[in-house]
């Protein structure tokens, strides 16, 4: 499967940090991406980061993850896209034909779940909107854990 992954808030820390142009901070990985993304890519699937940010944060985001060689090995930067609006990652996920995108933000999710994305996975701990996420059966998650054992679900 083609899976796409949103950056800030999904595979680092820091989500409103990682959007911003003006904000410095290190790059703080989501417990287990590494690990989980070198399974994947074990299994065969594909991965894509689908991410919105600024151009410097673009450019800081590249120089960082050149230099994790497991990050580069399972996500080669053919497969980086970075968006400047939101919206435009329902372009992304269109042109890589992504069957899954991984997101922190519910209203992406739900844009894509209604382009037509086929699994659309929200990274989140927040349980107020269960109602909607079951009703678009959008796929909550809450751990790179958690999104292995799903995404292995999918496959059998």
């Amino acid at each position: 499967m083609n899976i796409a992954i949103d950056i800030g808030g999904v595979a680092v820390e820091r989500a409103l940090a990682y959007e911003s142009d003006s904000t410095s901070f290190d790059i703080e990985f989501k417990t287990n991406f590494i690990a989980v993304i070198t399974m994947l890519c074990d299994l065969g699937h594909i991965l894509f980061f689908n991410s919105y940010c600024g151009q410097k944060r673009e450019e800081k985001t590249r120089n960082d993850f050149r230099l994790v060689n497991d990050l580069v090995s399972a996500i080669p930067e053919s497969n980086w896209h970075f968006v400047r609006k939101r919206k435009r990652k329902a372009d992304v996920c269109d042109t890589i034909q992504a069957d899954i995108m991984i997101d922190d933000t519910l209203n992406i999710c739900v844009m894509l779940k209604e382009y037509g994305v086929k699994h659309v996975f929200w990274f989140s701990n927040d349980e107020s909107h269960s109602d909607l996420v079951e009703s678009l059966q959008i796929i909550q998650v809450k751990s790179w854990d958690e999104i292995y054992q799903k995404i292995c679900d999918l496959k059998s």
